[in-house]
């Protein structure tokens, strides 16, 4: 969308795949969006930002989840999205679930700790994508990070049905798919 309106795009991404590459004039893989970035990645990310010079930022997934380096990110560069505040906001798991509650949208239980009976799902708290996500049903809760008690986590209801995402720009008048 961006190139068709004439301007050059970098893409940074954790998986820089084919459809990243064709919408992008050039393209930066960096798998460590899938995580918590590193100091190092984030120092190789910020000087890769600074010899591109970017007159704007937009970002998808991976940013959000190192909220810290969002907010640099937010307070160096012009920046289209959502404040570091209201990100840290809505990546809280039980503040989410409240608000979608009292907004009448339909949403699986969140605990702090493991549930004892049903089908449950340990995730780590400000996360995207689904690597972070573990299975206790399936019995793959073994994982180092839910035992971890410094991870951040959280256990969600499992919810049936075919998961999927989606990467969008809104405003208060409109909304454009963008993945």
């Amino acid at each position: 969308m961006a190139r068709r309106e004439g301007f050059e795009v970098l893409a940074i991404d954790a998986f820089a795949d084919i459809d990243t590459a064709e919408a992008a004039d050039a393209v930066w893989r960096l798998p460590a969006l899938c995580e918590r970035l590193s100091a190092a990645d984030v120092n190789a990310l910020m000087d890769k930002l600074d010899s591109w010079q970017p007159d704007h930022l937009l970002t998808g997934s991976g940013f959000e989840a190192n909220i810290e380096f969002y907010a640099s990110l937010y307070q160096r560069y012009a920046l289209s999205g959502n404040t570091p505040e209201v990100i840290a906001k809505i990546k809280d798991p039980f503040w989410l679930n409240t608000h979608c509650i009292r907004q009448h949208v339909t949403t699986p239980d969140v605990q702090s700790q493991a549930p004892q009976q049903g089908h449950w799902l340990h995730k780590i708290a400000g996360q995207s994508g689904g690597a972070h996500i573990y299975d206790l049903h399936k019995g793959d809760c073994s994982n180092t990070s839910v035992l971890n008690p410094e991870v951040h986590g959280y256990w969600q209801a499992f919810q049936a049905g075919q998961p999927v995402g989606a990467l969008f720009v809104a405003t208060k008048q409109s909304i454009t798919l963008i993945g």
